[in-house]
């Protein structure tokens, strides 16, 4: 589950940069906008957004992909065309 999420439906949000929402909702209860912290134990999330299967997949290591995954994708998918 990727913590900050924004409207669904500005320009940014329809673009998949929900990270830069123009009409970022309430704070999210349980941290990351919260009164808890960014580090809190659980973080409350609509479902049917961002609730995915896994399949075999353990939810322990696929939690670090939601920070530490998605900064290197990010980094590769802004300098690609720099391969020529």
């Amino acid at each position: 589950v990727y913590g900050p999420w924004g409207c669904g439906l500005c320009m940014n949000c329809r673009q998949g940069m929900e990270n830069y929402c123009q009409a970022p909702g309430k704070p999210i209860p349980g941290g990351l906008g919260g009164t808890d912290g960014g580090m809190a134990e659980f973080l409350l999330v609509p479902a049917t957004r961002y609730l995915i299967p896994l399949g075999g997949l353990d939810p322990r290591e696929a939690a670090p992909l939601t920070d530490a995954g998605l900064t290197s994708y990010h980094a590769v998918k802004r300098s690609v065309h720099l391969l020529g």
